[in-house]
This record gives C-alpha cells, structure tokens and sequence, in this order.
C-alpha cells in the first residue's frame, strides 16, 4: 500500500506542473481574448468608407495645393510616386500613415508620409450605423 502511494506522488510530482501550465495557460488565454475584445479593431469594408470633408474633388483639390517635392541638397525637386497606408480613427483623424509602396527615394517616402499625417479631419467610416477605424491607401505624385 506505501508503494502505492509513494507511486502515486512520484506521478502526481511530475505531472502538477503540466496541469498548472495547462491551467494558466487557459487564464492567459481567457485574459487575451478579454483585452483584444475590447480593442478597436479596424474595418477593410465598411458599410460607408470614410472620405475627405467635401468628397473626392476635395482631396484632389487639396493634394493638388498642399503636396509638395522635397528638395535636394542642391535645391532641386526631388519628384516621386509613393502610395501611403494609414488609419482613419473613429474621429476621423489620421493615424499609423506608413508607406505601402516606395518611390525608392528616401526623401519622396519621408514628404508622403508627412504629407499624409498632417491632412485635416476625415468623415470616418461607418459600420452598423457607428463610426469606426478603417483602413486607406493613398497614391501621392509628390512634384
């Protein structure tokens, strides 16, 4: 009977820690699923995409103003095509703009960027009759 229950522990000692990983492995888990629910995700096809206070002439119209080429040690316009991706918020501000295709000019890549992080308050997107966070790309001729 002792050897039994000496076995017993032995087994019990060596397999606890698998159930306690098992165990707070679950917790983990649970935890993660709990904080990324109540994260705000982002909308690739929203029921309404977000779009530029005064529709689509009016982002040309202010591309057409605003963008401008960097210029070279020189002085010289350093011109280029980017395509830049970013976030339009709930709010409709621009968020995380990051390049999505290159010009393979470093400058060009820098000005779209910039360009696009200092572009005014968008009409967000709409899901489910909500405001929410989608997803836009942006091709910028910088000349």
């Amino acid at each position: 009977m002792l050897s039994k229950i000496q076995s017993m522990n032995s087994i019990i000692k060596h397999i606890l820690p698998f159930i306690l990983l098992i165990g707070t492995h679950n917790a983990f888990a649970y935890q993660f699923g709990e904080i990324m629910s109540k994260m705000n995700p982002m909308h690739l096809t929203p029921d309404i995409y977000p779009s530029f206070k005064g529709g689509d002439q009016a982002l040309l119209k202010y591309i057409g103003k605003n963008n401008q080429a960097p210029l070279s040690a020189e002085g010289k316009k350093i011109k280029g095509k980017a395509v830049v991706k970013f976030i339009i918020e709930e709010d409709g501000y621009v968020k995380e703009a990051e390049i999505y295709r290159s010009s393979q000019k470093a400058e060009v890549d820098s000005a779209a960027i910039e360009f696009v992080k200092n572009m005014p308050q968008w009409i967000p997107g709409i899901e489910d009759a909500r405001p929410v966070r989608c997803l836009y790309i942006l091709p910028l001729h910088l000349k």
